[in-house]
Parts: structure tokens; sequence; C-alpha cells
């Protein structure tokens, strides 16, 4: 099923679920949905998290970025040895299960949280983070 989203589109997307400039707040992004009563997007969100490997720490930002890139395109290089272990037919596998999960959080997400929405985007949830 093709995506009707475009490739800067779904990045920026990425960039809001996955915590892109902030990666330290990303194990705590489920915990806040749930305690907003977000529990059909807390769920969603665990799925693409469940994608990553359990070497990944979000505190170290050369690995998290490599682990960003190895998921969002297959012609991105990453320099982590552990990601490089992964033959193409694994790597491509991570990459459509971390895109069909991603679309389904915007998919549930856009009408909440895109800009200009009631709820002003991750505004409500960054700012929950950092209290």
């Amino acid at each position: 099923m093709a995506s009707n989203i475009s490739t800067e589109e779904r990045y920026i997307d990425i960039v809001g679920w996955l915590g892109w400039y902030q990666p330290h707040l990303v194990p705590y992004i489920s915990e806040v949905l749930g305690k907003f009563g977000l529990q059909h997007l807390q769920y969603a969100f665990d799925e693409v998290i469940a994608i990553f490997p359990d070497f990944i720490m979000f505190e170290d930002n050369s690995l998290y970025c490599d682990m960003i890139n190895f998921l969002h395109n297959m012609r991105l290089k990453v320099s982590d040895e552990h990601l490089n272990a992964y033959t193409q037919k694994e790597r491509q596998s991570m990459v459509k299960q971390y895109q069909e999960k991603i679309d389904q959080l915007e998919k549930m997400t856009g009408p909440l949280w895109g800009y200009g929405s009631p709820m002003d985007g991750w505004a409500m949830i960054f700012d929950y983070i950092q209290a």
C-alpha cells in the first residue's frame, strides 16, 4: 500500500515522534501518552520503539542518529557496527515495519497534534515531560 506522505513530511513526522532534537526524552513518551489517556497512541508508539534493537540507547546521540538513518532509508549509510551487521533483507524488513508503524501513528495524530490543531502540536507533551 503506497503512502501519499512525501519523504520530507515523513522525516518531519519522525522528528516529532522520536524526539530527534531531544532523543533523551524518547523513553518517556510512552508513559506520558498513557498519563494523557491516549492509550491507543501509547500502544502504537510502543510498536515503533519495539523495532529498535535492544542496544540502542537514546542518550547516545550518535547511535540514535545512526538508528534513525538506518530505519529511514536503505540508501543511508550508518557507522555503528551492530547496525551494519544486519543483512540487507533484515534491514528491509525493519524499514518496512518502521514506515508502516510511523504511518499508523501519523493517521492517528495528525488531527490531534498537527501544528495549528487545538492541542498545538507537540508543545503539550514536551511541556509535560520537561516539567
